[in-house]
């Protein structure tokens, strides 16, 4: 075994103690399957042990790509016994999982290969919690109506805070008819209650995602650990508000895109 294979199995270990650590046992032993049992006698084991950049969670983000496709697929339904062994259902063995993953593995080459090439995006709008209460309170002092602005905007899931429903404390803010409901562990001062009007949603990734698109949809959803129902139906209902009024994404580098669409303007505040 050479020095590249070797790190990235000690990554996918890392990535695997990770998952255990943020509650996410299936993830984890995804992870340290795939750091055990991988090999180079398929077509895919040979791209992924012989990875060309770094495969750690900071960088290329390795693990995650494969786990994101082999959730896609439980998903969709195409090989049940995968999905069974998908939560809800009880943690399988390694061996049990391993059985399956193989046998995907020798079916899907074009698929794996493709996803391999995806950067994760999971889009997480539990950031609108504190980006909400921000908003608030520039909206109360400032009177003005909000465009907002994002950089790494992924599909622009967050382009939409004044269209959840939040949870300070016990108080309710936002659209309290919304699906997306988001409950911070608060601490402090509570934000002030006020419905800021946003006129503006405009975003830039380097590889945005289309959330009409449902190819798009199913990837936002596939980075989503399995075991973690909250998260998977809260990205759900955010893909289901931005989805009726996509929001403008720009393909682009963050620092030359700010610096064209970042400046004061008469009567709005770009945040």
């Amino acid at each position: 075994m050479d020095e590249v294979e070797k790190e990235i199995r000690r990554s996918f270990v890392v990535q695997g103690d990770w998952c255990e650590k943020l509650a996410s046992p299936f993830t984890a032993l995804v992870c340290r399957t795939f750091a055990e049992q991988l090999d180079k006698s398929t077509s895919f084991g040979k791209s992924v042990l012989e990875w060309p950049g770094k495969p750690d969670a900071l960088n290329d983000a390795l693990m995650l790509r494969i786990a994101g496709v082999f959730h896609a697929l439980a998903k969709r339904g195409t090989y049940p016994n995968l999905t069974s062994l998908y939560p809800p259902n009880p943690l399988p063995s390694k061996e049990q999982l391993w059985s399956v993953l193989s046998e995907v593995i020798a079916e899907e080459e074009r698929e794996l290969a493709q996803w391999l090439q995806w950067a994760p995006q999971t889009n997480e709008v539990a950031r609108s919690m504190a980006l909400n209460a921000g908003l608030m309170t520039l909206g109360l002092e400032t009177q003005l109506p909000l465009s907002l602005l994002e950089v790494g905007s992924s599909a622009g899931l967050n382009l939409f805070p004044d269209r959840f429903h939040y949870q300070y404390d016990g108080k309710s803010y936002g659209n309290l008819d919304s699906k997306v409901v988001l409950q911070p562990a608060w601490q402090g001062r509570l934000p002030p209650s006020f419905n800021y009007e946003v006129i503006g949603r405009r975003g830039v990734d380097l590889n945005p995602l289309d959330v009409s698109n449902p190819q798009d949809q199913e990837r936002l959803r596939s980075y989503v650990w399995p075991d973690q129902a909250d998260r998977q139906a809260r990205v759900s209902a955010a893909i289901q508000i931005a989805a009726a009024d996509p929001p403008l994404l720009d393909k682009g580098d963050a620092a030359a895109w700010v610096e064209n669409n970042v400046q004061p303007k008469g009567g709005q505040v770009s945040v």
